[in-house]
């Protein structure tokens, strides 16, 4: 039988495209216990799919697997991450504003704060468009230009007009940000 939260899991993996266990417990689950006789449950109905890299790995689960799987994965992977530091308000992938379109758009709270950041994932070797960032109106939207996390292994530029925020691991790195302005606000 599937539940109402099943139904939460499909449809987050509709919107984001593919998460890994450990992703699906944060969000869905109490326990990682109940999240994978939940999602194997899922898996053998065929609501979704699964599969891993090697034993030693967390299963990931879509319902159709993405182009980009490892792009996409950090993606997700961002979200949880981020969602463990900060009061979520929205977190759209891939979404449209005006001549720009991030790997994620991330609408949260901090201390009693509204903010937007962007997510940009560059995992290829072609290098990441800054340009694109140059030439976004972001007065047309927003009060200040929102910052670009960038999840990346390669050396960013830095930008006087735009703050560009490098996360090589992404867990480390947000909690190492996070704890930095929580230190800095006292």
């Amino acid at each position: 039988m599937i539940t109402d939260r099943d139904y939460k899991v499909i449809d987050f993996l509709n919107d984001y495209k593919i998460a890994t266990t450990s992703t699906l417990e944060h969000f869905f689950y109490p326990s990682k216990r109940v999240a994978q006789r939940r999602l194997k449950a899922l898996v053998d109905e065929k609501y979704i799919k699964k599969s891993r890299d090697s034993i030693n790995q967390d299963y990931y689960y879509y319902l159709k697997k993405p182009k980009q799987l490892k792009h996409s994965l950090l993606i997700t992977e961002f979200y949880r991450e981020f969602s463990k530091c900060y009061k979520m308000e929205h977190f759209k992938v891939q979404k449209k504003i005006d001549n720009l379109i991030p790997d994620a758009t991330i609408g949260y709270v901090d201390g009693n704060r509204n903010k937007v950041a962007f997510l940009e994932v560059e995992i290829s070797n072609n290098g990441f468009n800054y340009q694109k960032y140059r030439h976004f109106n972001y007065k047309k939207y927003f009060n200040i230009m929102p910052p670009v996390f960038i999840v990346t292994r390669q050396h960013i530029k830095q930008d006087k007009n735009i703050n560009f925020i490098q996360i090589r691991d992404i867990k480390t790195d947000l909690e190492r940000i996070y704890y930095h302005e929580r230190k800095n606000e006292f």
